[in-house]
Formats: structure tokens, sequence, C-alpha cells
């Protein structure tokens, strides 16, 4: 048995065209991530557009192909009826045509900050148990902030020697975390593990936000010192850190750190300080089902 193998997941989210344009972030190809579909929940989520090609579509396309070599990749079978084929091509012409009716025109490439480097950074595409490369590098970044460090994700569990990254990054700058509130957390088990642990985060000398809006926030982003804007997969939780293969762009581009700080911004103004007593309590039904998670989870909370 490999427990660890058995519960790795690809958790990646790019999408390459003609290797010249890159979208890049933390949207699943699900109808709570793609726009206002009939759907019982929708989130808040971010992704990141690169133009012009470079470097970092190139390490990514031949990311992909790796992954399409291994041993561990398995292809589904293609369709072969070109009349079936023909008749999927048409229901997307016509979508695309709906789609167009209600959405302007514009050009994406005029909309893009200039950048002086993008860096991409990469886990192990093994499917096993792995050192925290990703959230190391992140940690890199963080700490050498001069100012402020703005951390959106959409919970927060983190082992022992996380939660003694994040106190060590608070004691040199000031560090603002802002995660799904227990009470609309669209996660009941990752809400479940952050009522445990709460406390103990809030002694890393960081400032925690619950946010409380309407939409669950899916969003995995850092912005430090207005001038570096990260973007992508990786949660801040044990899972992200060391199963799971995970991308984030480091994009060094004061403009763009600047729009990611005011997209951050308005998603604050829908949440609150941690243990703020005037918030909103959870409702009976969850209250129940969190109290009952909060019995269970410490020895699964890696794996959430």
């Amino acid at each position: 048995m490999r427990p660890g193998k058995a519960m790795a997941r690809m958790h990646e989210k790019y999408l390459i065209c003609d290797g010249e344009t890159l979208l890049l972030g933390g949207r699943n190809c699900h109808d709570y991530f793609l726009g206002d579909y009939p759907a019982r929940i929708h989130n808040i989520d971010l992704d990141v557009l690169v133009t012009g090609g470079g470097a970092v579509i190139e390490q990514l396309t031949a990311r992909y192909q790796a992954v399409l070599a291994r041993k561990d990749t398995l292809s589904l079978p293609a369709e072969t009826d070109p009349k079936i084929i023909e008749s999927c091509f048409n229901q997307l012409r016509a979508h695309a045509a709906m789609l167009s009716e209600d959405l302007p025109a514009f050009d994406y490439a005029s909309r893009t900050a200039p950048c002086n480097q993008i860096t991409l950074i990469a886990s192990s595409l093994d499917p096993k148990s792995k050192a925290p490369i990703v959230w190391q590098a992140l940690c890199d970044l963080m700490e050498n902030a001069e100012e402020e460090v703005l951390v959106h994700t959409p919970y927060l569990i983190c082992s022992r020697a996380m939660k003694q990254d994040l106190a060590r990054i608070a004691q040199n700058t000031a560090l603002r975390i802002t995660l799904n509130s227990p009470c609309t957390s669209a996660n009941l088990f990752g809400a479940a593990v952050y009522l445990n642990d709460k406390q103990n985060l809030l002694d890393t000398g960081a400032d925690i936000l619950e946010y409380h809006g309407s939409r669950s926030s899916h969003t995995k982003a850092i912005c430090i010192d207005e001038r570096l804007a990260v973007v992508g997969s990786f949660n801040f939780d044990m899972r992200s850190a060391y199963i799971d293969s995970e991308l984030m762009l480091a994009i060094d581009s004061p403009e763009l750190a600047r729009q990611l700080k005011a997209f951050m911004e308005a998603v604050e103004t829908q949440a609150t300080p941690a243990g703020d007593p005037t918030v909103l309590d959870i409702s009976p039904a969850r209250g129940r089902m969190l109290g009952l998670l909060r019995l269970f989870e410490r020895p699964f909370r890696h794996l959430l």
C-alpha cells in the first residue's frame, strides 16, 4: 500500500492556446466556477492571462507533454464518428455565438499589464508524498517583503511547520490572510479544521479575516509589496504543500500587483477579523455538522 500515491491528485489548472497565450489560476471546469450558469453555488475565483509566448509558456507546454507521457496517465478513447464530432463542434459554435451577443468583444492583449519577469513555481508530478517545494518558494517570496503580504486562500489547514513559517513571516512584515468564514465556507471539513486550529493560527501573528460574502471564495493569490502578484492553484493547506501537484505564477509587475490588491480589498469589504463577536452566528444545522466533524478531523486534516 502507498497511501501517498493513492491520495495524490493533479490540482493544476491551466489552458495554453497556440503556444502564445496562457490562462492559469485556481478555477475548476465546473459550472460553480465558470460564470453565471444555472447552479446552486457559484464561487469567486481568479486567473491570470499571459500573452505573447515566452519562457513560462514553453515550460508549461513541456510540463503538459510530460504529463501525457507518464505511465500513470490514462488516455480515454477519442470519438471517431465524423457526424458526432461535427455535431459537437456545431454545439460549441452556437454556444460561442450566444455568449458573444451578451459579452462585449475586446482585445485581451491590450488589457494586460507589462511585467518585468514571470516565474513558474511548480511541484513534482510524481503521485506521492513530496517535499513542500511550492510552499517553501512562496515563503521565500513572502519573507522578502518589505511592507505587506496579502493572502487569499479558500481555507487554512497548516502543519506545525507551516504555522512556524507563517509566524516567522509575520514577525518581519504585515501579513494578512483572508479565508472563507465557517459560516459560509463551501468546505465543511476545512471549516472544522479551522475552528479547531483558529487560536494557533492567530498566535502566528498574522491578521486573519473571515470572508462572509454570498459566494464562497476559491481564490488562491498573494500580493507582495504592490510589486509581486502570485496566482495559481495552491491552497494554504497540507494537501497542496505535501501531496498534490500545484502551480503558481510569480509575476513581477507593479501594475498587475495593484490590480490584484484592488481585487483583494474589494473582497475584504465583506470580511471581518477572526473572532469578531459581531459576526453572524453559524446556523444550527451547520453548527451541528461542524461540531461532529471537529471531533474526527485531526487524523485526516492533511487530506482535506
